[in-house]
């Protein structure tokens, strides 16, 4: 059974879908609320959202949309700009923002999304469970990258307020206790007789399974 199967699960799903969409409603809002100086002249709410309305579907159907294509991916997704600015700095944001997206999917919602496009996938088999310990350390590497910086280049310190470190501490105990949990797993003689109870039965014959207890 899935995850995303659990009534409780489910439930949660819907709450944060929810609320990502009041948030969402609430920032768009924002955009048009404000209003910008252009000499005295007044536009209305409505005549600004039709305007932007106008000018988005205008770029969607013309040669525009290629530029806007590359833009995303190299701009907000690769940040091209940081890279151009300071390689370190664009290291460690791709370090946490890669790997913690891929912890997202292949472990956080590894059971929903993996067999999907992995059959037979299993989060304790090769090379998932390496490729999710990859993932945790790379996101760990870009944090040390994070505190290195905030404490060795003096600017970073002084700007660094508590919601940076509220941050970085949030992201390292989660990484932290993923690598706890699965260690205090391995070394567990009881989840190691659940395991066999769940999966041997699949795989050993009743003959062999005498001749062990033989």
């Amino acid at each position: 059974m899935f995850i995303a199967d659990s009534p409780l699960v489910s439930l949660c799903l819907h709450i944060s879908l929810a609320i990502f969409l009041v948030g969402l409603i609430f920032k768009v809002v924002t955009w048009f609320r404000h209003q910008i100086d252009t000499g005295g002249e007044h536009f209305p709410f409505r005549v600004r959202v039709s305007a932007a309305a106008k000018g988005g579907v205008g770029v969607l159907f013309s040669p525009k949309l290629v530029d806007l294509a590359k833009i995303f991916f190299m701009d907000v997704l690769l940040n091209r700009r940081v890279l151009k600015e300071d390689g370190r700095r664009w290291l460690m944001h791709m370090l946490i923002y890669v790997g913690f997206t891929l912890l997202v999917v292949t472990h956080a919602l590894g059971a929903v999304i993996m067999p999907r496009f992995f059959p037979g996938y299993a989060s304790t088999i090769l090379p998932y469970i390496y490729l999710r310990n990859l993932f945790g350390v790379a996101v760990l590497a870009g944090l040390g990258i994070a505190l290195y910086r905030r404490r060795t280049i003096p600017g970073m310190r002084v700007t660094t307020g508590g919601r940076d470190r509220y941050a970085l501490a949030i992201l390292a105990i989660i990484m932290m206790s993923g690598f706890l949990m699965e260690a205090t797993k391995i070394v567990s003689h009881a989840r190691y007789d659940d395991m066999v109870g769940q999966y041997g039965d699949s795989v050993i014959s009743e003959a062999d399974k005498e001749s062990l207890r033989a």
